[in-house]
């Protein structure tokens, strides 16, 4: 006869109130192979439409209440080593099923901007504590809001290679323009075309871009195609103007560039000087 243990029972009402909780326009998918630490997938939907966006989940959860500082004991290093393993976000959804509150953490993200600080030989050790920022409440829009950014992250990142690579690649053909090579002033625009289209980027990087916005430097280079700069070597007043209009325009795609690069950087101070944890 087949028996349920008590943490048996916890887990199902913990994974019954972490499904009450999540926003109707994530898509909820059960996993078989539980015993490898996954409970739930969760994908990620723009009103009606898929965005591909996936994070894991692990659900731990109690009977009892959570006291003023939410802690999880004794979780094994082996599960939080298992997450980094993932180009998803991987959650640790912890439950209180009389308190029927759901409090998480990003896994990933803890381990880059809290354990490896707080803890440099948390690899060494068979568990480890995890600390949950007392704002990461599940089923509010705060925490909801979280979780969502935390999945746009990953999928901007992903997409920040393409945008890496594009970038270069029209800082190289611009200085051969400035040089006298006034045929690339094409290949400068399809590139900025090109840089113009990683939206799912630009959703989680693109703060530093204001005013005429981004497509700016797609709309000068479009006059340079139109009305080419006939002396590069003897330049007007106006030639410099708009010779330095794309520089300045590319300068604001190098300081997204360096923001992108200095993420962890970026965390792991957010995490030491402020109250907003970003995992």
């Amino acid at each position: 006869m087949t028996r349920r243990t008590p943490e048996h029972v916890t887990d199902t009402l913990a994974i019954r109130e972490v499904l009450y909780s999540i926003p109707e326009n994530w898509l909820v998918r059960g996993l078989e192979e539980r015993d490898y630490g996954i409970d739930l997938s969760i994908e990620k939907y723009d009103g009606e439409k898929p965005t591909g966006s996936f994070s894991l989940i692990q659900v731990k959860g109690t009977k009892n209440q959570f006291p003023g500082r939410v802690v999880l004991n004794n979780f094994p290093t082996k599960t939080l080593e298992y997450a980094e393993l993932f180009p998803e976000a991987f959650f640790i959804f912890y439950v209180s099923i009389e308190d029927k509150k759901t409090y998480f953490v990003w896994v990933q993200k803890y381990i880059e901007a809290k354990l490896s600080s707080d803890n440099p030989e948390w690899r060494e050790q068979g568990s480890n504590t995890i600390y949950f920022p007392p704002e990461n409440v599940l089923g509010t829009e705060e925490g909801n809001s979280k979780i969502g950014r935390a999945i746009d992250f990953l999928s901007a990142q992903r997409s920040g290679l393409s945008y890496l690579s594009d970038l270069e690649t029209l800082k190289l053909h611009w200085e051969g323009y400035k040089c006298g090579n006034h045929e690339v002033v094409e290949t400068c625009l399809e590139s900025a075309k090109r840089l113009n289209a990683h939206q799912v980027f630009y959703d989680v990087y693109g703060d530093l871009f204001f005013g005429e916005g981004r497509a700016e430097i797609v709309r000068l280079l479009e006059d340079l195609s139109l009305n080419p700069i006939n002396d590069l070597d003897r330049l007007t007043e106006d030639d410099c103007r708009r010779l330095c209009s794309v520089d300045a325009q590319l300068g604001k795609f190098e300081a997204v560039k360096l923001s992108f690069l200095n993420q962890r950087e970026i965390d792991c101070l957010q995490a030491e000087i402020t109250d907003d944890a970003p995992f």
